[in-house]
């Protein structure tokens, strides 16, 4: 692991000194490897990462919502590309060679966004010079509410209202009351800090954590999920300690698991108390805010939605084993998991294809 990390500062040193013909040389052959044109949003994750399936589903209703706009012909093609978004995958420590690049030795963590241009004149400027470089999940979400209220300001815009839009709009930080403003601020706070963390630690403690085969098989399976061949074949060389260095970094043992599950279960019971008065949405909002999403994608993990099987492979009780097999009934018969099964099953478009792992 002291290679990777010595790897990733080698390439922030690269960048910093090569001179600028060469660094951009290199930046433009990266994208083209992954099909990135000069418009495009580029989120750089951890495929499997909940943390980057937060910024992952975002920038997908974001893109789902433009696409409708595109199809009434209220945006160009142009315009809707920068609307648009291209996941770069990489599997855990070898993302630091990428975000340390893309971010000129700024940032090391996913998920790492690159900015559309935004209607930049691709003709005079180079890709490299003119992305704003977001990172975290965090700040994905602000930027992706503001390109949503500029979407729905050009709606607005419009004289012939656009009320036949099947995909509907969200606002994920509601502007229209400074009170509803704050109290989504405040939960999405305690979901992205107190449940993400736990539920991370929990699973990771149960996935890597074990001598069953088949889950250890369907771990690294995950790891290596939609990277490049290099990557597939140097984390199948580094599975075990790339493993036993996440769980040392996030002080994951069977002691801490259970620490971990009941901070886990506290918030949980929270999100189920707030759910009890039958409101739709977490906050009281008319439509699904930055809380709603937080939690419905934070908690995939222990949901195992159907909509991203692509992501973490088909929910079966052979590759999760007995433990998670009985978390994921559990929670899912909750308030708040039902609350997290509906906005996968009304947001994320229906189910995507899935990958057999095992065949990998």
């Amino acid at each position: 692991m002291l290679a990777m990390i010595c790897i990733s500062y080698t390439v922030t040193l690269l960048y910093n000194i090569l001179p600028y013909g060469i660094s951009n040389y290199i930046s433009t052959k990266l994208n083209t490897i992954y099909s990135i044109n000069n418009k495009h949003n580029i989120l750089i994750t951890i495929r499997w990462s909940h943390y980057c399936e937060r910024s992952r589903f975002a920038l997908y209703i974001l893109q789902q919502y433009a696409t409708e706009l595109y199809t009434k012909e209220k945006i160009t093609y142009n315009e809707l590309q920068h609307y648009t978004y291209k996941e770069q995958a990489h599997t855990a420590m070898l993302h630091m060679i990428y975000t340390y690049w893309y971010s000129g030795g700024k940032y090391r963590g996913t998920p790492l966004l690159l900015a559309s241009p935004n209607f930049v004149d691709n003709n005079k400027t180079k890709v490299f010079n003119t992305r704003n470089i977001v990172c975290g999940s965090d700040k994905i979400m602000v930027y992706v509410d503001n390109m949503m209220k500029l979407l729905i300001q050009i709606q607005m815009n419009n004289t012939d209202n656009i009320k036949d839009v099947i995909y509907p709009s969200i606002e994920l930080y509601p502007s229209a009351s400074e009170q509803l403003y704050h109290t989504v601020i405040k939960t999405e706070e305690i979901l992205s800090h107190k449940l993400g963390i736990s539920i991370r630690a929990y699973i990771y403690g149960i996935l890597f954590c074990t001598d069953d085969i088949e889950v250890q098989k369907h771990s690294k399976a995950i790891f290596t999920l939609g990277v490049n061949q290099f990557e597939t074949t140097v984390m199948n060389a580094i599975y075990k300690p790339t493993t036993a260095f996440i769980c040392q970094l996030l002080k994951i043992d069977q002691r801490n698991n259970m620490i971990y599950k009941d901070l886990m279960d506290r918030v949980w019971n929270e999100v189920n108390d707030l759910l009890k008065d039958g409101r739709k949405y977490l906050c009281g909002t008319s439509k699904p805010s930055a809380a709603d999403i937080t939690f419905a994608a934070l908690a995939y993990l222990i949901l195992s939605y159907p909509e991203i099987e692509s992501l973490i492979g088909k929910y079966d009780k052979k590759y999760i084993g007995n433990v998670l097999d009985s978390d994921v009934k559990h929670y899912r018969n909750s308030l708040a998991g039902k609350h997290g099964m509906n906005i996968y099953e009304s947001y994320r478009g229906g189910r995507i294809d899935t990958t057999d792992l095992h065949s990998l």
